[in-house]
């Protein structure tokens, strides 16, 4: 007597599995690097959140999700309400890691911040200063937060990632258009 194996639940399981391994590393690799097509040309440069990471990952998460439905379920209505499910939460998660950007041009600098679906653009003479806070790590005083203050009393706060490089031109830029720079000391 022979085993009867269902080769599309084998394939789907398969692609499930991968994805699952995948989804840690396709933000990083694939999703980052596409940003800029969704951005000007004129961007200098170009810099995300790390929750641009983790919405690209559960997006990842949630296709994965459904080749796991399509392996395993067998009742179809079921079914074909958790792919909705998983399809409509891969669709936002990785929609959300690729609109979560930010990005500096000779003219201005533009936000589309995490869980947001909408760029705010900041002409440089809006800002009233950027704010380094510094934190002591080892004996050694590094920039850990950044914070863009303007004009209108909203401010914008960065931690990390690209943000860290490209103060350097948003700081330049501001003082150029008669905005401060400071620094706030670690305690």
């Amino acid at each position: 007597m022979t085993d009867f194996v269902n080769q599309h639940r084998v394939v789907n399981f398969s692609i499930a599995i991968i994805l699952f391994i995948l989804a840690f590393i396709i933000p990083a690799a694939i999703i980052y690097p596409l940003k800029p097509s969704f951005i000007t040309l004129e961007a200098q440069e170009i810099g995300t959140t790390h929750w641009s990471l983790i919405t690209g990952a559960v997006g990842i998460l949630a296709l994965a999700s459904i080749f796991l439905v399509f392996a395993i379920m067998e009742k179809k209505v079921r079914k074909i309400v958790l792919i909705f499910a998983f399809g409509l939460l891969a669709f936002i998660g990785t929609y959300l890691s690729v609109k979560d950007y930010y990005y500096v041009t000779p003219n201005y600098f533009a936000s589309n911040g995490p869980f947001s679906f909408e760029t705010k653009i900041y002409e440089w003479d809006d800002f009233e200063s950027v704010e380094e806070i510094l934190v002591k790590k080892d004996g050694t005083t590094l920039v850990e937060i950044v914070v863009l203050h303007m004009k209108d009393g909203s401010q914008i706060e960065y931690k990390g990632g690209a943000m860290l490089s490209m103060s350097r031109t948003i700081i330049s830029k501001v003082q150029d258009a008669g905005g401060r720079h400071m620094r706030t000391k670690p305690k």
